[in-house]
């Protein structure tokens, strides 16, 4: 009985002391939220110079927060950015109101889109972010973020901004028209094809000679384009983004021959070649790629007496047959 009583007696101590200390545990003022500014860009890198061109995507960002921050608090944020610009998108961070003092640091990370943006390699870089939340003099309790740091970094470097790399190249295709039935004038239907395995987000500029045409942003898989050309003629592609792939090939309504005089009269047959059937792809962000499919049609005399040159052999003729009469006749007189 008595053991009993001394456990209960022990409890009781226990819970008072617990309530005590509750009680005696501080309540302070919240601090106000504030927030920080950065900027994110996009070094452009494009075949012809045009640095104005930029992705139309979202970037996210994830926080982590370390682990000897005061528990209980309400993490930063960070809003998305929606890239308006290559160079001035802004970044703004939240630093949430607090209840408890102390240092409170976390990483924040850029988080490429689910379905990333064809040409677009991502900043890898981290966000370190650090506040102070204390006391003012004569403030009472009112918590107050005295300071706070926020640096960039890559490789172990500070940078100045989170900056993603956007490349971009081109491609050019050239028709040439060969053979003495070559119609050098007759435009040729030819199919490009373009494909992209993460999304594109800008548009792609072509042009042949003076005429421009626009392959709108938003598109994954195969884009197929077709172009009609004569000899000489070149359709130059402007603004696509590294790791497309193409493919370049004539189009059904010209006859593939095996040979630049099969069927000479055939005006839509020609011996094609220069076609790409296997996929290439843009690679190059200082040389644009460059393709030339050629038609041939022939028509060759097959070898024989020339018509320049029968007159010739005609008088040969009479001449040597004259002068064989001359020896038969002279022989016959003989006898």
């Amino acid at each position: 009985m008595k053991k009993l009583f001394a456990i209960l007696l022990a409890v009781i101590l226990v819970m008072a002391s617990t309530v005590a200390l509750a009680a005696d545990e501080p309540t302070y003022e919240a601090s106000a939220s504030e927030s920080i500014k950065l900027n994110k860009t996009y070094e452009v890198t494009d075949l012809n110079s045009n640095a104005a061109v930029f992705p139309s995507e979202t970037i996210t960002f994830a926080v982590t927060e370390d682990s000897g921050n005061p528990t209980g608090q309400t993490s930063l944020t960070v809003a998305d950015v929606t890239v308006t610009d290559p160079t001035d998108n802004e970044i703004t961070i939240t630093i949430p109101s607090y209840t408890m003092p102390g240092v409170y640091k976390y990483t924040v990370t850029e988080t490429p889109p689910t379905e990333k943006t064809q040409g677009v390699e991502y900043d890898e870089a981290t966000l370190e972010v650090i506040v102070l939340v204390g006391f003012k003099a004569d403030q009472g309790n009112k918590l107050f973020v005295l300071d706070k740091a926020a640096y960039i970094k890559k490789n172990e470097e500070k940078v100045d901004e989170f900056t993603n790399t956007f490349k971009l190249g081109g491609l050019k295709v050239t028709k040439e028209v060969a053979g003495n039935l070559g119609d050098t004038t007759k435009k040729f239907p030819i199919n490009i094809t373009l494909s992209a395995t993460d999304t594109v987000r800008n548009a792609i500029t072509y042009t042949i000679g003076t005429t421009e045409e626009t392959i709108n942003a938003e598109w994954t898989g195969d884009k197929v384009i077709t172009v009609n050309l004569a000899h000489n003629e070149t359709v130059e592609f402007k603004e696509i983004p590294l790791g497309v792939t193409y493919k370049v090939e004539e189009d059904a309504a010209i006859s593939h021959v095996d040979s630049a005089d099969d069927e000479y009269n055939n005006a839509d047959a020609y011996k094609v070649t220069g076609e790409v059937t296997t996929a290439v792809e843009i690679d190059s962000t200082t040389e644009a790629k460059e393709e030339t499919i050629t038609n041939t049609k022939n028509f060759e005399i097959p070898e024989g007496i020339g018509l320049d040159v029968l007159p010739y052999v005609m008088i040969m003729v009479i001449a040597l047959a004259g002068a064989a009469l001359l020896v038969v006749r002279r022989r016959k007189e003989q006898f």
